[in-house]
């Protein structure tokens, strides 16, 4: 699927999805929106680093999803639309990690991406594909904190292409 440029990359995305199954559980975790909830409360990025690591040390057993959450918080610190943006970057971060575990073995002569740079490029551009999915998705009055696990569910539809 990387491989293959007649594939476009809506389509890639739809795949790296779909073969994402136990990471779309794991982003439905309702502990993702306990750590939105503290995040909103601190106003910079060291008491945002603090207080969801805490909360986090709390939560019992950890999970990759919960670690994109800890590290979306501190990037979303600035952002005007704080909640918008942490939606955003916990499902650009996911779709950053499944991609740069694979990609490196489809790049090369005979690939879509030939170089590093090309598949660094490509990755790219699947991170801003999911955060604008992530943006239809979000923006449809649901509170991404209290509501968390029927966002994710919604956001996971959309990026696998299954109606809502």
């Amino acid at each position: 699927m990387y491989q293959d440029v007649r594939f476009p990359s809506d389509r890639v995305l739809r795949e790296v999805w779909r073969a994402a199954s136990d990471l779309q559980e794991q982003l439905k975790d309702p502990r993702i929106g306990q750590i939105l909830e503290v995040a909103l409360g601190k106003s910079n990025a060291s008491e945002v680093s603090y207080a969801v690591a805490r909360e986090a040390s709390k939560m019992g057993t950890p999970n990759l999803a919960l670690e994109l959450a800890k590290r979306a918080a501190v990037q979303t610190v600035n952002d005007s639309d704080r909640a918008g943006a942490f939606v955003q970057h916990v499902f650009a971060e996911a779709c950053n990690y499944i991609v740069s575990r694979d990609l490196p073995g489809n790049v090369g002569l005979g690939s879509r991406n030939t170089d590093v740079s090309q598949g660094v490029n490509f990755k790219n551009d699947l991170m801003q594909k999911t955060k604008d999915v992530v943006k239809d998705v979000s923006t449809k009055k649901i509170h991404p904190a209290s509501q968390w696990t029927q966002l994710a569910s919604r956001v996971v539809k959309k990026l696998a292409d299954q109606e809502e």
